[in-house]
């Protein structure tokens, strides 16, 4: 294939975001090198990682692709404006000094891209591995369908890789979800077409950024789909599962769920949740699913997860004093609930 012909195709950059995940992501790596679709660049960006990441990742990209260039930022306002001209196959390693959360570091990819002159940008999560023909069948649907911005292609376990993770899903009037084929086997799933959606996953999202803008920043990690999810729909804009594009999530090895809810990550997920539907549901509405989804969770923790009653009332007490007490869920917030579970101090 020509360059003047790859020039004229759709830019898209593939935004991988790093932190102490090196096997993992040259394992990506590696899949998005094997591509059939040649228009693309990659922007890899090391998120703070406190392991060996940055010179085992910066050894394999030196010795194993060809164009290569690496970038040290602070944050987002330091995304170098000069001599970011798109060039299709070139692999950018994007040092960020600090661990800035899922959101701003998929942003500084994002506006990074946006910089370089991009058309759609693709998230794609380091612990995934891909089908050649993935990218190009993703790009063709957003190519083909303007009245979409954003597809997702047909998510499989990596183990079992006969199971599915997900195929995008639904949200419900009263903001009860559900994710399409979810540990189905593969045969349940169509092997082609295409189906609309109204949630999206961030594990692999390739869309049009100048329409959907950025991932919200509110959270430090997690709800930023969903969140995306909710505007999109909000806004009228329409998302898609593509069903013969095909990738592999880790997710932790198996379709088996954690039968042990840690209690900081269960504080963190209700109240990063009960604040996003806060945003884009009625008072009603709101309270309906909140009293519906914190009696379920109060029954699971008390009778499965053998919590006790008390700290449980604790912990959803907590999450009502934290909606009160907080507009985001910032890295300190994070930390604080996830590792030293100090909400409960």
């Amino acid at each position: 294939m020509t360059s003047s012909h790859i020039n004229k195709q759709t830019k898209v950059s593939i935004i991988v975001l790093n932190f102490n995940g090196w096997e993992d992501t040259i394992e990506c790596l590696k899949s998005i090198e094997a591509f059939d679709y040649p228009n693309f660049n990659v922007v890899l960006i090391d998120n703070g990682s406190s392991n060996e990441s940055v010179p085992k990742l910066k050894a394999w990209m030196s010795d194993n692709l060809e164009s290569t260039e690496f970038i040290e930022i602070n944050d987002e306002k330091s995304i170098p404006t000069k001599n970011l001209a798109f060039k299709a196959k070139h692999y950018y390693f994007v040092k960020s000094n600090f661990n800035h959360g899922f959101a701003i570091g998929n942003n500084i990819g994002i506006k990074f891209s946006e910089k370089s002159g991009s058309d759609y940008c693709y998230l794609l999560n380091n612990d995934t591995v891909s089908e050649p023909d993935s990218l190009s069948k993703l790009v063709s649907f957003l190519d083909g369908h303007k009245d979409h911005v954003a597809v997702t292609p047909q998510i499989r376990l990596f183990k079992p890789d006969d199971r599915i993770w997900n195929c995008g899903g639904e949200i419900y009037r009263f903001a009860t979800r559900k994710y399409d084929y979810a540990n189905e086997h593969i045969s349940k799933v169509p092997q082609e077409g295409f189906k609309t959606i109204s949630l999206i996953t961030g594990c692999a999202i390739l869309f049009d950024f100048k329409r959907t803008g950025y991932l919200t920043e509110k959270y430090f990690f997690g709800e930023e789909d969903f969140e995306m999810s909710l505007r999109l729909r909000e806004k009228k804009l329409k998302m898609a599962c593509v069903y013969d594009s095909i990738i592999w999530h880790k997710v932790g090895g198996s379709i088996k769920k954690d039968k042990k809810w840690p209690l900081g990550k269960v504080f963190i997920f209700y109240l990063s949740r009960f604040m996003d539907l806060r945003d884009y549901y009625s008072y009603p509405t709101w309270l309906f699913n909140v009293s519906v989804q914190t009696f379920y969770a109060f029954i699971m923790l008390v009778f499965r997860n053998k919590i006790g009653f008390g700290k449980s009332v604790h912990l959803f007490r907590s999450v009502f004093q934290g909606l009160k007490k907080y507009k985001t869920v910032d890295k300190e917030l994070f930390y604080n609930a996830v590792f030293e579970e100090k909400f409960y101090k």
